[in-house]
């Protein structure tokens, strides 16, 4: 999930929300045609302009191909499913995954804490030439 964050610029709520259907392998794109909302429910994107075709780098391509062999099966055919096979919470995404990593790997202010909220990975990948931003 964070390679995908990091190279497509994706908001949160559309990384918890795809499903294999929307993963173009071979064209090297994510479609975004819907997201999980705060309580965990598949809607339509933020706004008109959220309907996209995001490119895939070669890393997010090759992590995504490794990743559809491991990821538990949903009915709903989730990319990034929980380990329940639901819907990832926005909270332990954050609270168990991204700010335990960033503590882990001393991306801290001066008080210890994460220094970086998971939303700063969409304003990276707007810098990255992977994005077709620069």
């Amino acid at each position: 999930m964070f390679i995908t964050a990091i190279f497509t610029g994706m908001r949160i709520s559309e990384l918890r929300g795809p499903t294999w259907d929307n993963v173009d392998l071979d064209r090297g794109l994510v479609r975004v045609r819907q997201r999980a909302d705060e309580h965990c429910v598949l809607g339509k994107p933020k706004s008109r302009a959220g309907y996209r075709d995001v490119p895939k780098a070669p890393s997010v391509k090759e992590a995504l191909e490794q990743w559809r062999f491991q990821v538990p099966e949903t009915t709903q055919r989730l990319v990034f499913p929980n380990g329940a096979s639901k819907i990832q919470n926005y909270a332990n995404i954050y609270n168990r995954v991204f700010k335990p990593m960033l503590v882990a790997k001393r991306i801290v202010d001066d008080a210890g804490d994460a220094r970086f909220g998971r939303h700063a990975l969409r304003h990276a990948a707007a810098l990255t030439p992977a994005s077709g931003a620069g």
